[in-house]
């Protein structure tokens, strides 16, 4: 009795695997091919658009209702005046809460210092959407990047009336000594004097600050010595095992 064998595929079938649809934005599109050849299959990949939360004419509606409320009354809007202000104004609806606005500009003004950043450099905005939300986003923030503010001077901590020398030492030892190895170093005596003498009116918490700056300066010393002898130590080992 003869048992029949199902044929075999032809060599030229080919099964294919459609890509995603294009409606799912969050996958890239892929096709799949194998032969029955024994061949691997071939992934095609496209590189994924950049996914942007707000459409741009949103973040440029938000950005002019801003610069609108800060030149009538010369101030920054409360979040809750904005998402009143963009009421029916913006296409994603389902953003117009205070605390998704008040994010939102918040998220504009970093990508603002970013773009500040780069112009600086030379690279600027190609779309002309981008171009419009920098020019808006200037107007606005223009001459309050972060990290541009102006640092306040800390005030003269001094004391009115002088402490000896003596006494500054049993308060501050490691800073005291800093004072006597500078006056060393001086060579006029008057220059000597007038550093002694500012030392006694220096305040607690000057006097703290760089008494604790000059123990760890002396502790990052004291370890890069050790690791120094350490070092030559093995240097020494180690010509010392050449000449046995």
């Amino acid at each position: 009795m003869t048992q029949e064998r199902p044929s075999p595929a032809s060599s030229d079938t080919t099964i294919s695997f459609d890509s995603a649809p294009e409606s799912d934005a969050s996958t890239s599109s892929s096709v799949l091919s194998v032969v029955s050849s024994g061949s691997e299959p071939v992934v095609s990949k496209k590189p994924r658009p950049p996914v942007r939360s707000w459409p741009a004419s949103d973040e440029i509606a938000l950005l002019e209702a801003v610069a609108v409320h800060r030149e009538k009354l010369g101030r920054l809007p409360s979040p809750n005046d904005l998402a009143a202000a963009l009421q029916g104004r913006l296409r994603a609806e389902d953003r117009l809460g205070a605390e998704q606005v008040a994010k939102r500009l918040r998220a504009l003004r970093s990508r603002y210092d970013a773009a500040a950043i780069r112009l600086s450099r030379g690279t600027i905005p190609v779309k002309d959407d981008d171009v419009t939300i920098y020019r808006l986003s200037k107007l606005i923030w223009a001459g309050t990047r972060k990290g541009k503010r102006k640092t306040k001077t800390r005030a003269a901590d001094a004391r009115k009336d002088p402490r000896e020398f003596g006494e500054l030492s049993e308060l501050y030892p490691c800073l005291s000594a800093e004072v006597e190895a500078i006056d060393k170093g001086c060579g006029a005596a008057a220059a000597v004097r007038v550093l002694k003498r500012a030392y006694g009116r220096i305040g607690d918490d000057t006097a703290a600050r760089l008494e604790a700056r000059v123990k760890m300066q002396r502790v990052a010393e004291a370890r890069a010595s050790a690791e120094l002898d350490q070092l030559r130590r093995n240097v020494a080992g180690a010509l010392l095992r050449l000449i046995k």
